[in-house]
């Protein structure tokens, strides 16, 4: 039985311009095609867009010790635009999040949780890491 992602994927079919659904199942997606494929569930399905959720931009901002004018230079977007999403008066694209996670060197999903939080995931991660590994 497909995931609801392999279900939303197959079903937009040629909406996918750079992804690829090889013959095991195992869905390879481009961050374009992904943010679009949110958009898809949300308007399709009604779920709820991650866009309703405060991302914790100003937690990584206050950890990584940048300043909006940073932000400016790492996303290369304009000082309006990151005036307007740091101050909270334009709501966040998928794209932005992708972009700003990269302008951060951090993963997409990190943004919508604080740091604290963020490194715990990792530090799990890597425990489950090397407990798997062979002795």
């Amino acid at each position: 039985m497909p995931t609801l992602l392999q279900y939303a994927a197959m079903s937009m079919g040629p909406h996918f311009s750079k992804s690829k659904v090889p013959v095991n199942g195992t869905i390879q997606i481009s961050e374009s095609d992904l943010a679009e494929l949110w958009e898809y569930l949300v308007a399709m399905h009604g779920m709820e867009s991650p866009m309703r959720r405060e991302w914790q931009l100003h937690a990584w901002a206050d950890a990584l010790e940048l300043k909006p004018r940073d932000l400016v230079e790492r996303t290369g977007w304009s000082w309006a635009k990151v005036s307007l999403v740091w101050n909270g008066k334009q709501d966040w694209k998928s794209r932005d999040l992708f972009e700003m996670a990269s302008a951060l060197q951090i993963e997409p999903y990190e943004l919508l949780l604080t740091p604290r939080e963020a490194m715990a995931i990792r530090r799990m991660k890597d425990a489950i890491r090397m407990a798997s590994q062979p002795l």
